[in-house]
């Protein structure tokens, strides 16, 4: 089977490019994300288990960023939807573990996680300065 390539963005731009508005497609399972959660304006969530089954409710005119937790899974993702035409797609190089040592934002204990998407509204840890006096996420 021929090895699909696919394009790997930072952890840097990836963030930039989500507070563009391209979504993030996490693939992390439930438990996972509601551990601690992407916070950005557009997240999927649509797990690795379940995106064979599901991968048609993702847009394919649009870019996507594939996350998970540590880079692996995300690049399964990419491989999988290039595969299936999206040729839009990059691969997040590592995962919220480096997301969160980096201060990027993240999202603590997020409860009653909707299946597709998720919001940054809930209590959010991430690189703010507290004396800036703007809102964090």
């Amino acid at each position: 089977m021929e090895k699909i390539e696919v394009q790997k963005i930072s952890l840097e731009d990836a963030y930039e490019r989500c507070r563009e508005g391209v979504p993030l497609l996490d693939v992390r399972e439930d438990d996972e994300v509601a551990e601690l959660a992407y916070a950005l304006p557009e997240v999927i969530h649509m797990p690795l288990s379940e995106l064979e089954s599901r991968f048609s409710e993702l847009p394919q005119d649009q870019t996507l960023i594939t996350a998970c937790k540590a880079g692996g899974r995300s690049l399964k993702a990419a491989r999988f939807l290039t595969s299936r035409g999206y040729d839009q797609v990059m691969s997040m190089d590592a995962g919220i573990i480096q997301w969160k040592e980096k201060g990027l934002p993240v999202v603590a204990g997020v409860d009653g996680l909707d299946a597709t998407s998720q919001s940054a509204e809930a209590s959010c840890t991430c690189c703010c300065d507290s004396n800036a006096g703007g809102t964090c996420c």
